[in-house]
């Protein structure tokens, strides 16, 4: 009997240990070698998608796409579907991600993700387009992610780093001018 309750108990904790929140922890601590390195597979596979994303080298890509198919009875429905979307995006691009992105989160509203990332691509637009309407969607996204996680450390870099790029717009432009 002993064995048998062992035996449970260890399923159980390794189920735990695959089920941590993707963007509690992306929001929280969102250094990406470390979640790359951490023991949640979740968070591993997240991990390699946005270092994917950061260097463009296909070998991060592989690898998560790798660790999807063995541990994919693990993932949860939704990581799922961000990870499926996450892996045909291109790094190079922002407006097909946002399209992806933003049909996704019409699906499933609720999960934060998909929020944070809808935020990085549509700043990554922005710095290429500069268009308002763009900036104040951002504002609102950011406004809207502070409402249910509060004022992490990943939004105040982003805020930061967006009104600074901001600034530097604005006094771009007065130079040319």
């Amino acid at each position: 009997m002993k064995k048998y309750i062992y035996i449970v108990l260890i399923i159980f904790l390794t189920i735990l240990s695959f089920g941590d929140d993707i963007t509690d922890f992306y929001v929280r601590n969102f250094d990406i070698d470390e979640m790359i390195n951490s023991n949640k597979i979740n968070i591993k596979i997240f991990g390699y998608l946005k270092k994917y994303f950061e260097t463009g080298y296909s070998g991060y890509l592989k690898a998560a796409n790798e660790l999807r198919a063995k541990y994919n009875e693990l993932l949860k429905f939704e990581e799922k579907q961000i990870f499926d979307v996450m892996s045909t995006i291109n790094p190079q691009t922002t407006i097909d991600p946002i399209k992806k992105l933003e049909e996704l989160n019409s699906k499933y509203p609720n999960f934060q993700l998909i929020n944070i990332l809808l935020l990085e691509f549509n700043y990554k637009q922005w710095l290429i387009t500069g268009d308002p309407k763009l900036a104040k969607k951002i504002l609102n996204e950011i406004e809207s992610i502070k409402k249910i996680m509060g004022d992490t450390h990943l939004l105040c870099i982003i805020k930061l780093i967006f009104f600074l790029s901001l600034i530097f717009m604005v006094i771009k432009k007065k130079l040319i001018q």
